[in-house]
């Protein structure tokens, strides 16, 4: 039995690096699943053996009661969190820093600590993790060169590989330098050749990617080396002190003084908050209570601290509407997530094992290759723990690090407790209950964990239906998402966006009757608010829950009674949560503008000025902020001050060209709204010109389209006319006044001859992270 929790151990440490799926999360939730799965069966394992034979072994040091303390720390986090369901279990906040994955990942350093006593276990371990690395080093090579040779479509991307972000796979391969060198001196011969050519792409891995942080972890490891190794000089290998000295010249001068390579491949761009920005957003998580100070928000939060109290500066930079999950460094996170209390246990952590390495080696008798091969471990778990101070962390980069601390502390003289036990005895029943115990934990956690695994598969598969245009099936199969997994909140903001999107298709329709499109308008509409409604239920700290609240009711007034109040709470609760977002400020502009265009009269006056005080927060929040100035000429327009909204936009125009980042629909916008401005105003040469622009960028333009055949009418081109709404009428075959307009122009009247409506013009949607 012990030796099946041995293999299962070995197998997780080959496998983990390497496991990824096609999920919404592609690397870190899969790898949490495999985590949970082999140290579920090999404890269960390792229990039966103690049973069966009736004796138990267990190794313990001070070591283990610090990581008991920091779990247990880590649990009550969690128990406040601002967020449970997301601080237990990860996915969609942070999979690394859960509950789950680190008190998993502390079950994974206790089975290496009591299973793996022998050294040619430990080597084999070691021999596993940098057979792992050769592969994760050869496949994000292989990705960096465009040599894209796995089967998967998210994989046809430079940036990918099985640890992370590029920089993570850099980290992650710098972690094995020291193990790498290790078993290279530790062993002779065949075994020697082949832990060479299992080291080359690593090394090869840490040079392409050329990263700052990468070096340092390479550095503070040969430091750790070169500490040790200098000092019992003559008793160890000169050409292991040349090498260290080498790397470590090297990783000074790329880590420290930061040089260029010339010739590289260029790498993919890491967008993260700057160390200042993390420490006072994380400062600020930590001040809001005395129970924020001492536990912080909760594991994963971190994404809810930035959209509260990211400074409004961002909001000049093209980067003024991302989330961040992630600070500067893992550390700076663990301080807003964890509170004081958090991060007093995890340095803590860090510095009693800074203090066994060095008593244990200013100690050791041991030379040459045995020296390095036991000081490894120790060196790979400085490198790493130094880095926590510089780069946020995940579930590979985690593994890693408790997986360097298990073999230092494997190798370590501990304290062996047996407890030795007759199958009657009360000890027995003490054991066989927490065998049983282990193996309910164990059926409960696979239940949950391939819940949500199907229930990932399924939104997956939604998402590829919806964008291949099958709303009906993408619609069934989130549902199915969420038969199986009811606390995504994902799965519920999507739905309800699926849900509205098919109300808006419904009422196009002309094939069915009044009634009958009402009453499934009717339905539609009712699906997407109570789906908005159960995301923010499920987690009213998620500012994106609230947003999609905001839109569905937005999106139905004048259809619900009571729909524009909705509306106005659910932006300003999203306003509490984000204040400095400029978008959320549009958003209930466009509501007020919405409601104005209901009510004439004094109502609408008093709404449009209310729409106008929120449009010019959001200008002064970002004075570039092009979709602003749209909203405001529509307020214009809305108000009679034609010459005010043309200006308006020909303003926005200009600024749309220095844009950062080019918005097509934007643009397309633009040119619509301005020749509908120009034409109302008779001055069909402007207009023309803008919705050509429109219908060139848009084709399927039909509003576009629409007013330019009335201009060419007006033009006495009527021929141009024709085919502009014979374009029109296949689009919209079922468009009775379309048809009119083209029986007129063909009869050789006016195109708007005996029709007295207009089309409604058509806003710019501006879709947030969340649509």
């Amino acid at each position: 039995m012990k030796r099946i929790s041995k293999f299962l151990i070995y197998l997780l440490v080959f496998l983990l690096p390497l496991f990824f799926l096609g999920f919404s999360n592609v690397l870190d939730f899969p790898k949490q699943g495999v985590l949970i799965l082999f140290c579920v069966l090999a404890l269960f394992f390792w229990f039966l053996n103690g049973v069966s034979k009736g004796s138990f072994k267990i190794r313990f040091s001070f070591l283990d009661f610090l990581i008991l303390g920091f779990s247990l720390v880590l649990a009550i986090s969690t128990l406040f969190s601002k967020w449970q369901w997301g601080s237990f279990w990860g996915w969609p906040q942070d999979t690394a820093s859960s509950f789950l994955s680190v008190f998993f990942l502390a079950i994974f350093y206790f089975l290496i600590t009591n299973l793996f006593e022998e050294k040619k276990e430990i080597f084999l371990l070691q021999f596993l993790l940098l057979a792992s690395g050769f592969f994760v080093a050869l496949i994000g090579i292989l990705q960096l060169f465009g040599k894209f040779f796995l089967p998967f479509d998210f994989t046809k991307i430079n940036s990918f590989n099985t640890i992370g972000t590029f920089n993570s796979w850099g980290v992650f391969l710098a972690g094995l330098v020291p193990l790498a060198i290790a078993l290279i001196f530790n062993t002779k011969g065949f075994i020697r050749i082949i832990l060479g050519i299992l080291a080359i792409p690593v090394f090869l891995g840490i040079i392409f990617s050329n990263y700052w942080i990468v070096w340092l972890g390479v550095l503070f490891s040969m430091i750790i080396f070169l500490i040790f190794g200098i000092s019992r000089f003559g008793k160890i290998s000169p050409k292991f002190l040349i090498l260290v000295m080498l790397l470590f010249s090297v990783s000074l001068l790329f880590g420290v003084f930061k040089v260029s390579i010339p010739g590289l491949p260029t790498t993919p761009l890491e967008v993260s908050p700057s160390y200042r920005a993390t420490f006072n957003v994380s400062y600020q998580m930590i001040g809001t209570s005395l129970k924020d100070l001492i536990l912080g928000w909760g594991p994963g939060t971190f994404k809810y601290g930035w959209s509260k109290y990211k400074s409004a500066l961002l909001n000049q930079t093209i980067f003024w509407n991302v989330r961040f999950n992630k600070g500067a460094c893992e550390v700076l996170e663990i301080l807003g997530e964890r509170g004081i209390l958090g991060t007093i246990s995890f340095l803590s952590l860090i510095c009693f094992s800074f203090y066994l390495g060095f008593s244990k080696f200013l100690k050791s008798k041991k030379s040459g290759g045995e020296l390095v091969f036991s000081l490894a471990p120790f060196a790979g778990f400085i490198g790493l723990s130094a880095i926590k101070f510089l780069y946020p962390g995940n579930v590979s980069l985690s593994f890693l690090w408790w997986f360097f601390l298990a073999i230092f502390m494997a190798g370590l003289p501990k304290r062996e407790k047996v407890f030795k036990f007759k199958p009657d005895s009360k000890l027995s029943l003490l054991f066989s209950f927490a065998l049983i115990l282990i193996f309910i934990l164990g059926v409960v956690l696979f239940f949950f964990e391939g819940q949500r695994f199907l229930a990932e598969r399924k939104y997956n598969l939604s998402f590829t239906s919806l964008m291949a245009g099958d709303r009906d099936r993408a619609l069934t199969l989130i549902s199915e998402a969420i038969t199986q997994n009811q606390q995504q909140e994902i799965f519920w903001r999507d739905l309800a966006q699926i849900y509205l999107d098919k109300a808006q298709v419904e009422m196009l329709r002309t094939d069915i009757s009044d009634e009958e499109k009402t009453l499934n308008v009717g339905n539609f509409v009712a699906g997407a608010v109570n789906a908005a409604k159960r995301a923010t239920e499920i987690n009213p700290e998620n500012v994106a829950n609230w947003q999609i609240r905001g839109l569905v009711y937005r999106s139905i007034i004048g259809w619900s009674q009571g729909a524009f109040d909705w509306a106005l709470s659910s932006y300003e609760r999203a306003l509490e949560l984000e204040p400095t977002n400029p978008f959320i400020f549009v958003e209930l502009g466009r509501t007020y503008i919405a409601q104005a265009n209901l009510i004439p009269g004094p109502e609408m006056t008093a709404n449009l000025e209310k729409a106008e005080d929120h449009i010019r927060k959001a200008i002064e929040l970002k004075g570039d902020y092009a979709l602003a100035y749209y909203q405001q000429s529509l307020i214009y327009e809305l108000q009679g001050k034609s010459e005010e909204a043309i200006a308006t936009l020909e303003g926005v125009k200009q600024m749309a060209t220095f844009l950062p980042v080019y918005n097509p629909l934007l643009d397309v916008g633009l040119a619509f709204q301005l020749g509908v401005l120009y034409y109302r105003q008779e001055d069909f040469n402007k207009a023309q010109a803008e919705l050509e622009r429109a219908v060139e960028l848009r084709p399927a333009y039909s509003n576009a389209r629409y007013f330019l055949g009335l201009i060419y009418d007006r033009k006495g081109k009527t021929q141009e006319a024709i085919k502009q709404f014979e374009v029109i009428a296949g689009l919209n075959p079922e468009n009775q006044e379309v048809k009119k307009i083209l029986s007129n122009l063909k009869a050789g009247k006016p195109a708007l001859e005996g029709i007295i409506t207009t089309p409604e013009t058509i806003p710019i949607e501006e879709k947030p992270e969340e649509k």
